[in-house]
């Protein structure tokens, strides 16, 4: 007769080896990264029912509002009436649903990892984004990139192993920020790190942040890293920030390089183009106040909205480039709350626990914030790997018990 309990070895394999796929492939394979939804989702689905069974959920709040989004999302899509495939795009919620089943399977599982599991999957994600990193900024001094065997994705721009400087940009931002709260909080992972390797990944990523030159995600780095100091001294995270922005700002004044970054003639059109993306998501909550155009119809729209109302930029369409005003958009005003409340409770959940966890969630949360003010990273597939993965992890490791992944 069967029974659901055999099942468990199955999926606790499926769990190990989703996550191993993702520290391998995060910043190496798009296509490849895949693999941590195709073996999680079911073992998160398994592990959701053994928890709902024994009435142990636990759910946090910020799950609830992902699950709100997913849904509203959903019927957003539904009763759109010009979306092409709307089940393939509905399908694309699954990071989202990722990042709630994922958090029963790591929950589930996590805690019978041994040091050295945990030790092999914290050097793999510190090795393998190196090297991404080290491919990208080789095809950027040479033209080619040795890892992809092609040329580099942009003359001036770094872009790791992926085919979009933007994209590389903000993900390696995120995760330039994780390795330098590794480095902070290190005596609470150092059995489980090499502090040489981590100090090598991160300056190799940092760099490649610097040379991606996402200028969102340059400043949110800037505004979020000092508050991977609030545990020492409130002080010091002023203080920190304020050495920043001196540095930045001197950096500014005396390299035409950090200049032409920011105020350089063809990234002034940069800023004015988005604005043209801001004001027509503005127009479509108007005429859609409560669900949207449809979940990702935003972008198939956007041209013919700033052409109805004179925009300009008739010849720029995309996504609105900012993760709130593009749900406002997309999935009305239903969705923008969504979205709200899950970085306002997952900011909130992260407060409360008062170790490195907490303190360094807070920080990434601000800069998932402060970059998706600029960017579109909520509905990037590769920074939502990312994103999920850190959500994950942050509710699945127990409170001051020392478990990095």
């Amino acid at each position: 007769m069967f029974n659901i309990k055999n099942l468990r070895p199955f999926m606790e394999k499926l769990t190990w080896w989703g996550v191993s796929s993702l520290c391998l492939f995060l910043f190496v394979s798009f296509s490849a990264s895949a693999l941590f939804h195709i073996l999680v989702l079911p073992a998160g689905a398994y592990f959701f029912f053994c928890a709902l069974k024994k009435k142990e959920l636990n759910l946090p709040k910020s799950s609830y509002a992902l699950l709100g989004l997913i849904v509203v999302s959903a019927l957003s899509v539904l009763i759109a009436p010009d979306i092409e495939y709307p089940l393939k795009t509905i399908s694309k919620l699954k990071y989202f649903l990722a990042g709630v089943l994922g958090i029963f399977a790591l929950r589930a599982v996590g805690p019978n990892w041994s040091d050295k599991k945990i030790s092999t999957l914290t050097h793999i994600i510190l090795i393998s984004t190196a090297i991404a990193s080290l491919s990208g900024i080789v095809g950027l001094a040479s033209g080619f990139n040795p890892l992809r065997f092609k040329d580099a994705c942009h003359p001036t721009r770094a872009c790791g192993m992926y085919g979009m400087y933007m994209t590389y940009g903000y993900g390696i931002g995120f995760f330039s920020l994780i390795a330098l709260g590794l480095l902070v909080f290190y005596q609470d992972i150092k059995k489980y790190v090499n502090k040489n390797i981590l100090i090598v990944s991160f300056c190799i990523n940092a760099l490649g942040l610097v040379l991606s030159a996402a200028r969102g995600s340059l400043l949110a780095f800037l505004i979020s890293f000092p508050f991977l100091f609030a545990k020492k001294s409130k002080r010091l995270v002023f203080a920190v920030f304020s050495i920043g922005i001196v540095l930045f700002s001197l950096s500014f004044l005396y390299s035409e390089k950090v200049q032409n970054v920011f105020i350089e003639a063809k990234r002034i059109d940069s800023v004015k183009i988005r604005v043209s993306y801001w004001q027509a998501s503005l127009i479509a909550f108007k005429e859609k106040p409560w669900l949207g155009l449809g979940y990702r119809n935003f972008e198939s729209k956007v041209k013919s909205i700033k052409e109805e109302n004179n925009l300009g930029y008739l010849d720029h369409a995309g996504h609105a480039h900012n993760n709130f005003l593009e749900h406002l958009a997309s999935t009305g005003a239903l969705g923008l709350v969504a979205v709200l409340l899950f970085h306002l409770l997952w900011f909130a959940e992260m407060a409360m626990r008062k170790d490195y966890i907490g303190y360094m969630g807070m920080s990434f949360i601000l800069f998932l914030s402060m970059s998706g003010m600029v960017q579109y990273t909520l509905g990037d597939g590769e920074n939502l790997f990312l994103i999920m993965f850190v959500y994950i992890l942050s509710h699945a490791i127990p409170i001051k018990k020392e478990i990095v992944v």
